[in-house]
C-alpha cells in the first residue's frame, strides 16, 4: 500500500496481481495489473511507491519494476506500464522508494543489495550492498535535518564544503558515484 504525495489518494496491491487506486472515502478510482498469463503463474506485486509528483506508481514484480502513469487507472489499455531492466543476482525484490526529488528509484532485493535507477529513463546506475540479508522495506530520507533516531544515535559529522569550510552534516544520502 502507498499514499499519494498529496494525501488524497492511495494505491493497494494484492496477491491477485492487481493494483487499485482509491480516494479517502473508499471509492475505487480504477485498476491496473499484471497480464493474465503472469497472474495465472502466481506472479504478484510486492511493493508500491508513488513518484513525488504523484504522476506515477512504481511496483516491484519479482525481479522487475513496472511504472504506471496514474492516468492508466482510468485507461489501462492507453497507458501501458514502463518495464525497468531485469534485476540480476536476486531471487526477488520487495521494496522500493523514490528519492524526494523523483530523480532516483531505489529497489531493495533478496541479495542484500539496493539497485539505484535513474528516472524517468529507468536506467540502472548502481548496485549497493547495504545489509547482510534481504532488504524488505525502504523509506525515502526526509529533506529535514532533524534526527528521528533514538536519543544518542544521531551524530553530526563535519565535512569540507566546496568553499573549503567544514560544515555539519547529519545522516547519509543515497546517490550515485
Amino acid at each position: 500500500m502507498a499514499f499519494h504525495p498529496g494525501g488524497e489518494r492511495w494505491a493497494t496491491s494484492g496477491f491477485d496481481g492487481k493494483l487499485k487506486l482509491w480516494d479517502l472515502s473508499g471509492t475505487d478510482l480504477g485498476t491496473v495489473g499484471l497480464p493474465d498469463d503472469e497472474r495465472k503463474l502466481g506472479i504478484r506485486i510486492a511493493g508500491l511507491a508513488f513518484s513525488p509528483d504523484g504522476e506515477y506508481v512504481a511496483a516491484v514484480v519479482q525481479r522487475r519494476v513496472r511504472v504506471w502513469p496514474v492516468a492508466a487507472f482510468k485507461e489501462p489499455e492507453v497507458h501501458p506500464p514502463v518495464r525497468l531492466p531485469l534485476i540480476e543476482g536476486a531471487r526477488h525484490c520487495a521494496a522500493l522508494a523514490y528519492s524526494p526529488d523523483g530523480r532516483w528509484l531505489a529497489v531493495g532485493c533478496s541479495d542484500a543489495g539496493v539497485r539505484l535507477f535513474e528516472m524517468p529513463a529507468g536506467t540502472l546506475v548502481k548496485t549497493i550492498t547495504v545489509h547482510k540479508n534481504e532488504v524488505p522495506s525502504m523509506s525515502p530520507r526526509s529533506p529535514s535535518r532533524r534526527c528521528t533516531r533514538p536519543r544518542g544515535a544521531c551524530r553530526r559529522r563535519r565535512r569540507p564544503s566546496a568553499s573549503g569550510r567544514r560544515v555539519a552534516v547529519q545522516g547519509a544520502r543515497l546517490a550515485p558515484a
